[in-house]
């Protein structure tokens, strides 16, 4: 059986969730916090185990920062998670070397590797009187990432 890891800051969704159960997955790993809804950050995910650890998916605004940081901070994730398996499913999200790092850890241990496909609608919303036109992504399903 797999493992979805959700290697980003915010809350999988509901829809995310279901369409990680269909590809197998019987645990559900996010590194983000448990959303506190009376902070407003929603609510928790049915089914999702919070590691809180999404501290490790920062990068420093450091120009010199080089690869080795990146493979030591993707090892970092990784071991958060409780390592990655063959069979496992992996979705890394947010600075894109870091992600890139953390895909090739999760590739070489035989991880499928995937990204969220959303649907960009625009919505109007009514703020103090004025309407705002504003992007709303809903999640549409998982693409598997290739190796280029």
């Amino acid at each position: 059986m797999a493992t979805m890891i959700f290697a980003m800051q915010h809350n999988p969704s509901e829809a995310q969730v279901a369409a990680a159960r269909a590809m197998g997955a019987y645990r559900l790993v996010a590194m983000c916090a448990t959303p506190d809804p009376a902070k407003g950050q929603g609510t928790p995910t049915e089914g999702v185990e919070y590691l809180g650890r999404q501290a490790l998916l920062n990068v420093p605004d450091d120009l010199t920062l080089g690869r080795d940081w990146f493979i030591a901070q993707a090892l970092k994730i990784v071991d958060a998670v409780g390592g990655v398996a063959e069979g496992d499913i992996v979705q890394a999200m947010g600075q894109q070397q870091l992600a890139m790092a953390v895909n090739a850890a999760a590739r070489r241990a035989g991880a499928a590797l995937v990204e969220s496909v959303t649907k960009r609608e625009s919505v109007d919303m009514v703020k103090d009187g004025t309407t705002v036109k504003t992007s709303v992504f809903r999640f549409v399903g998982y693409r598997t990432l290739y190796e280029f």
